[in-house]
């Protein structure tokens, strides 16, 4: 018995929803920004549409603008981590 080529299930495009930049190390950062979306309603027969977000979580969206905030502050400062650039990836 031999294995099929292709995948049962495969993505059908890339979709990376939250915020990504690249550096020597990445910290990776969970926060709850989507506090209520729309109803979702895929068949699962065709590609799925973005669920629009209706109301987002203030606190969890502060969280990640210092997050970004603070990594670029470190970037910026020749003191801190010479030689070493932080990057994030955010969810």
């Amino acid at each position: 018995m031999t294995a099929a080529a292709d995948p049962v299930c495969k993505l059908w495009e890339k979709f990376s929803p939250g915020a990504f930049e690249d550096g020597d190390l990445i910290l990776g950062g969970l926060f709850g920004i989507h506090l209520r979306t729309a109803p979702d309603y895929n068949s699962f027969h065709s590609e799925p549409q973005l669920i629009p977000c209706l109301e987002f979580n203030q606190r969890g969206l502060r969280w990640m603008q210092t997050m970004i905030f603070a990594i670029g502050e470190i970037n910026r400062s020749l003191e801190l981590l010479p030689n070493v650039t932080l990057g994030y990836k955010i969810l």
